[in-house]
């Protein structure tokens, strides 16, 4: 079984996510002796009110409202 969310999942709109999160988030380099990783700040961390954020990663900031929201919980 699955679940397709349309107005969520619109592979454009995960495309912009996606450079935004490239262009604009910085992930730190973590090792272990089973994996090697860039680890990125949790979808949580992200502030609306940083205007910063809000000019810079509009999409990623859309698509955490949507996952956050009481509708798609």
């Amino acid at each position: 079984p699955h679940v397709v969310i349309d107005p969520l999942c619109v592979p454009e709109r995960l495309l912009q996510v996606r450079d935004e999160i490239l262009h604009h988030v910085k992930g730190n380099y973590k090792e272990s002796d089973l994996f090697k990783l860039y680890q990125t700040p949790d979808l949580k961390n992200f502030e609306e009110g940083d205007a910063d954020t809000v000019s810079r990663m509009p999409n990623m900031l859309a698509l955490r409202r949507a996952i956050y929201s009481a509708e798609f919980r």
